[in-house]
């Protein structure tokens, strides 16, 4: 495997479901756009987010996000509307990667199966202490490519007394090559 690969591709290689590959594949910086559904928790959670700078609004919504490559892995800008996420993806191992953003580090089994890949949180740390699972976070999250060759995904994040957090589904275009005449 290239040192340079994505994430995607260095943690499930060539187990990565082919109509991802090509989403995947790609370890340059590009930026991609479509649409999101978002819908927040309630006011707690909504403070919660704030307080992580996340600042989304419920709703459909525009959806753009800008893949930056570094040394390990890529930076994953989320701009929801008026609202941004950013947070770093590298591989950790065969089948797994681990997300950091602010304080927060998530490691993810990664399931693939004919056509998508399921995301299943296995260990969540906040400040470099881990969170004992009665209290961390519950995360669905799924992606594949849509019958429209759109890439689709669907995260939800709950949290033990709290309830929902955050839900987001949605579709990224890549972007339109012109042909040559």
């Amino acid at each position: 495997m290239a040192p340079d690969a994505s994430p995607h591709l260095r943690a499930l290689g060539a187990a990565l479901p082919v109509g991802l590959q090509r989403f995947h594949g790609d370890a340059g910086g590009r930026t991609v756009s479509g649409q999101a559904r978002v819908t927040t928790g309630g006011v707690f959670a909504r403070v919660l987010l704030r307080l992580l700078g996340l600042h989304l609004r419920d709703g459909k919504q525009p959806l753009d996000v800008t893949f930056i490559p570094d040394s390990n892995g890529t930076i994953w800008d989320r701009r929801f509307g008026t609202g941004r996420f950013i947070s770093r993806i590298e591989a950790s191992g065969i089948g797994f990667l681990v997300e950091t953003f602010g304080p927060f580090t998530l490691r993810f089994r990664l399931t693939p199966d004919e056509d998508a890949i399921s995301w299943t949180l296995q260990r969540a740390t906040a400040f470099g202490l881990g969170i004992p699972s009665f209290l961390a976070p519950r995360i669905a999250a799924r992606e594949w490519l849509a019958a429209d060759k759109a890439y689709a995904m669907s995260v939800a994040v709950v949290l033990p007394l709290l309830g929902l957090v955050l839900r987001y589904e949605g579709e990224l275009y890549p972007p339109q090559v012109n042909e040559p005449d």
